[in-house]
């Protein structure tokens, strides 16, 4: 998605100062929630006219920070517009996943939970967002929380801007979201990532220690942030289908305790028995990653324009071309809900099969007891079987043979 706008003045709320928020040291700031004493991870790389692009170490480029004054220090040492040193430079926060509200019995998920982020308050939130020229989308994005790739450009400020938002559907388990500005004229790069776990924001030094020559250049965090999204689905993927295979080959019927009374109400959500909850969760999982494939194949026209091909280790090697990335992506996914859909009919043939085990024997049975073969009230001079019951068995043995020698004829 493609749009071209002029940006707007950022639309702050004013905090809310209730005590119960004092207390817990949160600051709402837009839609964002600042709480102070968390731990940020932030990336700073920089290359200067003439050099070599560094190679990146995570021991001197990144760093975790959580005091007001570490966040200005850091701040004031990021690169702007204005500098001539510079040749390239590469600005990154990664901001820690908030962890779900703990309540009695379990946990809560907050569909927004991508809004409260690790800033000792919201005065240093706005600085963020003015050096790293962050977009008033963001927030839209956030607050809507449906899978979307926007690319907006600004053409107000001296300097051309682009703005890359990515959003995966907050309905998924542990949703991500990055904002990224470029400066192209400047080959400014500046990105924050939102709902990021230990190891994920791991995997994210460990990508950019890879990319090489291609450090600086912008598509390397938007490859990173999607890399990451599709592992962790198609694990998810996997593991919820690993659950419905094991609820139906662990299926039991016991006869002898069976009633139609009711189940316990409520049943626990996440419940392994739970099959229909299970079977909604794979769809939920589905459309959204259905809905995420269909914005990487809208955003590919544009990734090739600015992107084109980047370069890795070796800079006479092509590393890797957006446009084909994008398309290989798109096809994983599309092979993958394939896979998940063959995989669901598998599930629903066993389920089928079981309950064709648990309710056939007593059709056949209720079935004979009622044709007509038994007097249950018979006088002294008459038998309670019928002396024809071999008919049955001859005529259903007859027609079953007849099946089995035309049924290759069938198929």
């Amino acid at each position: 998605m493609d749009l071209t706008w002029k940006t707007a003045a950022w639309n702050w709320d004013q905090p809310v100062n209730s005590k119960e928020n004092k207390k817990k040291g949160v600051e709402r700031i837009a839609l964002f929630r600042c709480h102070a004493g968390g731990q940020a991870c932030v990336v700073q790389i920089s290359r200067k006219t003439g050099s070599a692009t560094p190679k990146f170490d995570a021991a001197s480029h990144s760093k975790v920070i959580e005091t007001e004054e570490t966040w200005n220090n850091w701040l004031s040492e990021i690169p702007q517009p204005g500098s001539n040193e510079l040749d390239a430079a590469l600005s990154v926060v990664i901001f820690p996943r908030h962890p779900d509200t703990e309540v009695s019995g379990g946990t809560v998920r907050n569909p927004l939970n991508l809004t409260h982020v690790p800033l000792p308050g919201g005065r240093m939130f706005r600085r963020l967002v003015e050096t790293f020229h962050i977009h008033q989308a963001t927030q839209t994005i956030m607050n809507r929380g449906w899978p979307i790739i926007l690319r907006s450009e600004d053409f107000s400020s001296p300097e051309r801007k682009i703005y890359y938002n990515l959003r995966c559907s907050n309905t998924l388990e542990n949703d991500t979201a990055l904002t990224m500005t470029v400066i192209p004229s400047k080959r400014l790069t500046y990105a924050i990532f939102f709902g990021y776990t230990d190891k994920q924001i791991n995997t994210v030094l460990k990508r950019l220690d890879f990319a090489g020559h291609a450090l600086l250049e912008p598509f390397t965090l938007i490859n990173a942030f999607i890399q990451l999204e599709k592992v962790h689905r198609f694990e998810q993927v996997e593991r919820h289908a690993d659950e419905m295979t094991d609820l139906i080959k662990n299926f039991q019927f016991d006869a002898s305790t069976a009633s139609a009374t009711r189940a316990p109400d409520p049943v626990p959500e996440d419940d392994p028995r739970d099959l229909v909850g299970l079977a909604a969760k794979m769809t939920t999982l589905r459309n959204g990653l259905m809905g995420w494939a269909k914005e990487m194949e809208r955003f590919r026209g544009k990734a090739v324009e600015d992107f084109g091909t980047m370069v890795g280790k070796d800079p006479k090697l092509p590393l890797l071309n957006a446009g084909e990335y994008l398309d290989r992506t798109v096809d994983e996914y599309s092979a993958m809900e394939t896979s998940s859909i063959a995989r669901q009919e598998v599930n629903k043939m066993k389920a089928l099969a079981i309950l064709t085990m648990v309710f056939l024997p007593a059709t056949f049975v209720a079935t004979f007891m009622s044709m007509g073969l038994f007097n249950w009230h018979p006088r002294e001079d008459e038998e309670v079987m019928s002396p024809y019951w071999w008919i049955y068995f001859a005529v259903a043995g007859g027609l079953t043979a007849l099946v089995f020698i035309l049924e290759p004829y069938f198929w």
